[in-house]
């Protein structure tokens, strides 16, 4: 049993180095669009923009999972406290990111479409501050409460 879950905590803090890559199509991406050097707003921009959202915030989350699946796979069952930290926080990071997401999609209406409209004052998630606050917010304190809940749930009682 021991080892499946260390199995299962490396192979999520693999999966969480992806993101990276995503980011890394993404640029090459803006570059085709010759936007770097003569910036102009277009759908494809926009489009591209939208898209990087969730994996900036896949690569905010992702870590967070792959680190929580390592403490699953080492703190024994036999420490209840512990264990009970990381419920909480394994479920307060995913309600998090489940907030984080679905307020990415539709923050600025339930056409998505919305998101790419050219039109002068549309809204866009991209620029917003309102979902940038919210996703720095749920960062925060996802590392605050996670520290919190493991560090202080390691009281030295059985």
């Amino acid at each position: 049993m021991h080892l499946v879950s260390s199995y299962a905590s490396t192979e999520a803090i693999l999966i969480s180095h992806q993101p990276s890559k995503a980011n890394n199509a993404f640029s090459t991406v803006t570059y085709q669009l010759n936007v770097m050097d003569d910036w102009a707003p277009s759908v494809a921009l926009s489009k591209v923009s939208f898209a990087s959202n969730y994996f900036y915030d896949v690569g905010m989350g992702f870590p967070k999972m792959s680190m929580l699946a390592f403490y699953w796979g080492i703190f024994p069952s036999d420490r209840p406290t512990l264990r009970k930290a990381v419920y909480a926080v394994t479920a307060y990071v995913c309600v998090a990111y489940m907030i984080v997401l679905w307020m990415d999609t539709f923050y600025c209406g339930v056409p998505v479409s919305v998101q790419w409209s050219q039109e002068e004052g549309a809204c866009s998630v991209f620029y917003a501050p309102i979902p940038f606050y919210f996703n720095f917010a749920m960062n925060l304190s996802s590392y605050v409460f996670g520290k919190q809940g493991i560090d202080g749930s390691t009281n030295g009682s059985r």
